[in-house]
């Protein structure tokens, strides 16, 4: 006869008996690896086409969001100052940053470049028109955006700014048409002055002590002209020039664009073809000219040009229904599941939704 506590330790032992054996597997088996997934590329396409009242040019050339509820595109309009506009989630608004559209804004300016690091810190950087002795002065121009209104916080003494990079509130760099680069702690705009001759097209950075910026230069010479691009990097102290290209007779082929941007703490440059940045080396990744590249990751990494291309991980695929010679896509940005791309004519601009 069994007593209750042969019983109890019958019931015990059908317990942990499927437990152990669970165990055994489990260990013996392993963890598997996550299946690999290649980025979505079969998207639906739709086109707005960006308007301004009374205007006969909506130049936009840069994009900057944090969801696919908060895009923004910044460029400048033929009534003589800056354009932007909004996408929240299902249209597109104007920006109201002049003073005549009810904005705190005044005066001639134009924006070129946009960057944030959150929904209530996005910068826009451009430059100022004065009118001195019947010549047009350009002179730099920043604005910010705090969560509450767009206010004018741009550094002094500078000329136009083509680029900016915001990593926090306290840590943005611009860079002008005349050799300076700025960068904001917070209160002040500290000026580092890199040689006249360089003109500032793109900036972007890894982290405050990492940041990457190109330097174009027009070398007149005789009996060859020349021109180049130059890499520079700030490690957290210094600017220091690191790299370049130059076109002259029979120089070897660029090893890296004119645009600079970060994917997944990696940076990436776009010019006649596409390079990404490893141990201090630039890695040919794609054949094709192209203006800016932006991802979500290693696996979903559009760039933009003369034509769109997605890599999904394996490999590269042109969307050859967007191809055209009228046009130039400027910029994109992507969650994986939507994607935004901004193109124009030069007098019209449209942004490309892909869901």
């Amino acid at each position: 006869m069994r007593t209750i506590k042969d019983i109890s330790y019958l019931k015990i032992f059908g317990i942990v008996l499927p437990i152990l054996f669970l165990l055994l597997s489990c260990k013996e088996k392993g963890t598997e690896p996550p299946i690999f997934q290649p980025g979505k590329r079969n998207y639906q396409w739709t086109v707005d086409t960006l308007y301004y009242p009374g205007s006969n040019q909506i130049y936009m050339q840069d994009m900057w969001a944090s969801s696919s509820k908060n895009v923004y595109v910044a460029g400048h309009n033929s009534e003589g100052f800056g354009q932007m506009y909004r996408f929240d989630g299902s249209s597109w608004s104007v920006v109201r940053l002049h003073v005549l559209e009810g904005g705190t804004i005044g005066g001639n300016f134009s924006l070129w470049a946009m960057d944030g690091s959150d929904e209530k810190n996005v910068w826009a950087a451009g430059d100022r028109y004065y009118v001195i002795d019947d010549k047009i002065v350009d002179s730099s121009f920043v604005i910010r955006y705090d969560g509450n209104i767009w206010q004018a916080v741009h550094p002094s003494n500078g000329r136009g700014l083509n680029c900016i990079w915001s990593y926090s509130p306290t840590v943005v760099f611009t860079g002008d048409r005349e050799g300076n680069i700025f960068r904001y702690n917070g209160t002040n705009w500290i000026k580092y002055d890199m040689g006249k001759e360089y003109y500032f097209s793109s900036i972007a950075g890894i982290s405050p002590s990492e940041v990457y910026a190109i330097g174009r230069r027009n070398d007149k010479t005789i009996p060859i002209d020349s021109t180049g691009i130059f890499l520079f990097r700030f490690n957290g102290t210094s600017w220091l020039k690191i790299d370049s290209c130059m076109s002259v007779p029979n120089a070897p082929e660029p090893h890296f664009g004119g645009r600079l941007s970060v994917i997944n703490g990696i940076l990436y440059s776009g010019g006649e073809n596409s390079f990404k940045y490893n141990n201090g080396k630039w890695e040919k990744i794609f054949t094709g000219e192209v203006w800016m590249a932006n991802g979500f990751g290693p696996t979903h990494i559009f760039a933009v040009g003369t034509s769109v291309y997605h890599f999904n991980g394996v490999d590269w695929y042109e969307y050859t229904q967007f191809r055209s010679s009228w046009l130039t896509w400027w910029d994109s940005y992507t969650n994986m599941s939507e994607v935004f791309i901004l193109g124009t004519t030069g007098y019209k601009s449209f942004v490309l939704h892909g869901k």
